[in-house]
Formats: C-alpha cells, structure tokens, sequence
C-alpha cells in the first residue's frame, strides 16, 4: 500500500469571490492585434505569478522592502511578479485609513507611501537580472475621485443628469466611473500604459475588473502598448473574447469555484474535473488560464485558506500546479498566512519557515523539468481507476508523471490500471506499483509520482 507522508493537516489562507470581475463584456470588437511572434511571452505560461501587496508585505510597505527580498521569491521557482496598483491612492472619500489600492489618484506616478519612480525601476532591474518579469496592476474601468483627470477631463467620467460623477457600483463609493466612449480617455488611458513602459520597463500588465471596461478598448491598446515591447496581459476575467488577442490569459474563476465547493462537500473529484475541461474547451488551444486557490480580493472578502478548504489545502495547491495554465501565488501563502489582510488598512503579513516554501519550491521545480505539463490541455490525460471515481483522481499532466488525488474527507481504497517503478517526486521515495494492488489513501492525501 502507498501511503501519503506528504503535508496534509496544513492549512493556509484565503477566499472571496467578487462578482464584478466577471460583469458582462462590453460588445464590438476591433480587429485583433498581431502580437509579437519574438515575444519571451511565448513560453510565458512556465512562468508562474507571485502577487505582491506591496503595503502589506513589510514593516515598511515599500517597492524597497520587496527588492531587498525577490532572491527568496526568485527560490520558490517564481517567473513573473504582479504588483498590485503602485500610483498614488484618492483621498477624496476614502476607505479606512489607506484607502482602496484599486482608487487611483494620478495614473503616471507613485505612491510616495510606498517610494519613488527611482525605486520601481531598481525593482524592475533586479527582477530582470534574475531572469523574472514584472507586470502592474491597472485599473482602467474607474479612479479615485480626486484623480487628476477630474480637473480638467470631465468627458472623461461617467455623468449622472446633473453633470456629478458617479461609481460604478454602489458599493465602490469611493471611485468614479470611467466613459470609454470617449476618445480622449482612450488615448490618455494607453498613454499612461506606454508610459510604465517605457519609463519603469515593465514587461505587462494585469487588467482589473477587465469586463467592465469595453472589450473593444482593450484590442485598440493592445497594438499600442507592443509598440513599445513585447508585454503580457492578464484580465481580471474568464470572458471569451478577451483571451487569445487583447489578453495573454484569464482567470479560471470556475475551477476555484469549484474547489471551493469541493472542500464544503457540495462537488466531488469527478465533477471538479468535468468542470475543468469545460473551461478548457471554451477557449481556443491557444489560450491561457491562470489557476489560483487565493489573491487579494479571495484572501481579504472571502476568508482564509484555512476557513475556506480546511485539510485540503495543499491538495489544491498541488492540483493547480499540475494542470495547464498559469499558477499563481498569493504573497504569504509560502508563509502559511493565517489571517484575511485588510483591503484598507495596513495589514502586516508575518512572515515565517514553512512547509508551504518546500512544497511551492518542489511544485515549480517539477514544472520546469517538464515543460509538457505546462502545454494544451488536449495532452492532459486522466487515468481511470477502479474504485470511487468521484473522490480519486488519477491523471497524466505528462507521459511520465502520474498524480494521484483522494479529493474528500474520508479514507478511499481503489486499484489503478499502472505499473512500474516510480519515484515520489515530493519526497524523493521509490516506490514499485502493480495493476493488482489496491492503494489507499486517507482523507485529502495526494502524490506527484514520476516513472523511472
């Protein structure tokens, strides 16, 4: 029998399902840009994220504080780091004592609280000199109330009959909409892009709320932007017609619905991947989804790891590793962030030794090693077993790399039509299996076995 000695009963952070992010896409699209065929984008898909909320990442809360410590980010196997929104903040009606980080006040500056320009592009440097890429978050469907443009660009704002400005939602009382039907707004919000661009060198950028903002403006500024350098472009949104074309990738928001309700017993294994291939296949091969079990708006307005999937935590971890798609790390969850950070407030993340690094480390290690993992989903191949298919799954994100998932509480005993020798690939065990044995797992136990 194979039994699990890996890091189940860890538990981690965070939750929270915003629904905006996936509003309706504004209609009419522009022709599709022709991206750069030269683009290091092309492989961006082994890249996994790392997202960083600079304010609460440190004592300090500075773009410094991050650059000081991307060596250690750069050991977990990380590719791309994601700042979230570096420009100054609104303080015109704003939320807790920092505001949002989504209520921009001037698109082509930085928050003095976090440092300088001087200090973004030294970030930037030092990613690039270790061979990781940076994108910013943009926020392009709304500002702060006192953003620069109020003053002088009011056809750039969204107007209620009496000429006032008005939010996008009526919970978001603290930022105005934005009117792309105005020209002048489109040529100002693709210049403040250009402008990261060229001045800070960043490599793209990851569009927040990008179905609330025209689908069309995004295949306009597309062109535009690689103008200036290949880039990537990440939307905060599982829209089929942002992604091939204006996007890069988009958010699997499905499959972290799914293993939400997965670990509360309301979907099992088999379901979860039904769900799975149903996202895949609603986009072209050529697409990409970034898989994810937290972020900032999961982790601060949904809950904790801990609260959310319990002793399955490091299984779901494991599993958006081993699927296609972009994976994404939350900062702290290497640290087994144990607390919702505040969304307005400052919010320390304590940083600790813990058997989350290991498991990140290994998780991207095996992704490099094994380029095929990372390809068209087509190539995926789930192994059937005998037993309960709706708690286990078996499946082959490569030929050679096997991975085994009792996906519920309860102990499970099945047979799996493989042999041969293998190699635990977490904790580096041989092991022999034979098609007549039966296996048991218990309750959340998984394995990533690479044959001999």
């Amino acid at each position: 029998m194979i039994f699990f000695t890996g890091l189940m009963g860890l538990v981690l952070m965070g939750s929270g399902y915003p629904g905006a992010a996936q509003a309706a896409t504004a209609v009419g699209l522009a022709a599709k840009p022709k991206i750069h065929r030269e683009s290091p984008w092309n492989s961006w898909n082994s890249r996994t994220l790392y997202e960083i909320n600079v304010r609460h990442y440190s004592a300090e809360g500075t773009l410094k504080a991050v650059t000081q410590d991307l060596t250690r980010i750069k050991s977990l196997g990380v590719g791309t780091l994601w700042l979230m929104p570096i420009q100054p903040l609104g303080i015109l009606g704003r939320k807790g004592s920092l505001g949002s980080p989504y209520s921009i006040r001037d698109y082509t500056a930085v928050n003095p609280d976090m440092g300088s320009e001087e200090d973004l592009r030294a970030l930037v440097n030092t990613a690039h000199s270790l061979d990781m890429k940076v994108i910013l978050d943009w926020v392009a469907n709304h500002t702060a109330w006192d953003n620069t443009w109020t003053l002088h660009h009011r056809d750039f704002f969204t107007l209620d009959r009496e000429g006032r400005f008005i939010s996008p939602v009526p919970d978001w009382s603290d930022v105005i909409d934005l009117d792309y039907s105005s020209k002048g707004l489109r040529v100002a919000m693709i210049e403040a892009m250009q402008y990261w661009l060229r001045k800070a060198d960043v490599d793209g950028f990851r569009c927040d709320v990008a179905s609330m903002v025209p689908t069309d403006f995004w295949f306009e500024a597309r062109p535009k932007l690689e103008e200036v350098k290949p880039l990537f472009m990440l939307a905060e949104s599982d829209a089929q017609d942002l992604s091939p074309g204006a996007f890069n990738a988009t958010y699997n928001f499905q499959v972290h619905k799914a293993l939400r309700q997965l670990a509360k017993g309301q979907m099992n294994g088999d379901q979860l991947w039904s769900t799975m291939i149903s996202e895949y296949q609603r986009f072209p091969e050529t697409a990409q989804l970034m898989n994810f079990t937290t972020n900032h708006d999961e982790n601060s307005w949904g809950g904790t790891n801990e609260q959310l999937y319990g002793k399955a935590t490091a299984a779901f971890m494991t599993f958006i590793f081993t699927i296609p798609g972009i994976p994404l790390i939350y900062n702290g969850e290497e640290a087994g962030l144990d607390k919702q950070l505040s969304f307005f407030d400052k919010d320390q993340i304590v940083w600790r030794d813990h058997p989350f690094q290991k498991l990140y480390s290994q998780l991207n290690k095996l992704r490099k090693q094994l380029p095929i993992m990372q390809s068209n989903w087509k190539q995926l191949q789930r192994v059937p077993i005998q037993g309960p298919r709706e708690s286990v799954l078996a499946y082959q994100p490569a030929p050679q790399v096997l991975v085994i998932m009792n996906l519920s509480g309860k102990q499970q005993t099945f047979r799996l039509p493989v042999g041969g020798s293998f190699g635990d690939f977490l904790t580096d065990e041989s092991l022999e299996l034979k098609e007549s044995e039966y296996l048991q797992f218990a309750p959340w136990q998984y394995q990533i076995l690479v044959r001999r």
